[in-house]
């Protein structure tokens, strides 16, 4: 059966940091190394802090997992307005994050490794009383409804040019649920309220993206985000609904400040 899918609004509202450009892996992987180089050069000339995440009471974390939880991280600091910080996997369960600048971590890394929370929610036409956007839940991103979402490369039909989407793969209530909330988003309307034909997809109440709902309810098992993504855009993407079922915190088993380095 072919997939439906959703397209995504052409300003794409992610909060995550992205590299632009395609790519192959190789140069991805050499941006990524430079990026960490800069930030442990400026760490050692003007001080800053070293943190070092694991996953809490679990063993056995699987690499895509670490992958997924080192994507919330990136987010999670973004967040905090900490772009010059720079993550990176370190062994085999450690995530290792450096902070030029930074001399007192406790208070703005506070909460950084908790459970990730990911619903998709319903946008309403009318704002709240305070002229904020409204949103509401239609559905819950962990693993009870999302089996695995993956970043692919190709097209998406038949008439599509071959591009960088994600695919997101459901569990049988996550199929009943985002078919439900598809449909009400398809003919904008929750109970007899007005709602935008979109699907947020929320991560700790930050609105990562908000794919519209184009071509009718999807009630397959699985669906399509594509929108103008690159490989790096599309696999955080992924990451970030990968982690509605990550089952397990993050603590910091290392953190030390460094000095600036005197002149």
């Amino acid at each position: 059966m072919m997939r439906k899918f959703l397209s995504l609004l052409l300003a794409v509202m992610l909060s995550l940091s992205f590299m632009c450009g395609c790519g192959s892996e190789s140069e991805e992987k050499e941006e990524r190394e430079e990026r960490e180089e800069s930030a442990l050069r400026d760490i050692e000339r003007y001080g800053g802090t070293i943190v070092v995440f694991e996953p809490k009471d679990v063993k056995g974390v699987s690499q895509i997992e670490l992958e997924t939880a080192e994507a919330v991280l990136r987010d999670r600091l973004d967040d905090k307005n900490l772009q010059e910080a720079t993550t990176s996997i370190q062994g085999d369960t450690g995530i290792r994050v450096e902070i030029p600048g930074m001399d007192n971590p406790e208070e703005a890394l506070a909460g950084i490794g908790d459970i990730a929370k990911l619903e998709f929610r319903y946008r309403y036409t009318n704002p709240n009383e305070d002229g904020s956007v409204r949103y509401e839940t239609a559905m819950e991103g962990s693993n009870e409804y999302i089996s695995s979402a993956k970043m692919e490369y190709g097209p998406t039909d038949t008439n599509s040019n071959s591009t960088y989407h994600v695919v997101v793969n459901f569990t049988s209530k996550g199929r009943d649920a985002f078919s439900k909330a598809t449909t009400n988003a398809y003919n904008q309307s929750v109970d007899g309220e007005a709602v935008e034909n979109v699907i947020a997809i929320v991560l700790d109440d930050s609105v990562i993206s908000e794919p519209v709902v184009s071509n009718g309810p999807i009630t397959d098992d699985s669906c399509v985000i594509t929108g103008d993504f690159d490989a790096d855009e599309a696999s955080r993407l992924a990451s970030v609904i990968n982690s509605g079922s990550l089952p397990f915190a993050l603590e910091a088993t290392e953190m030390r400040t460094v000095k600036p380095r005197k002149r």
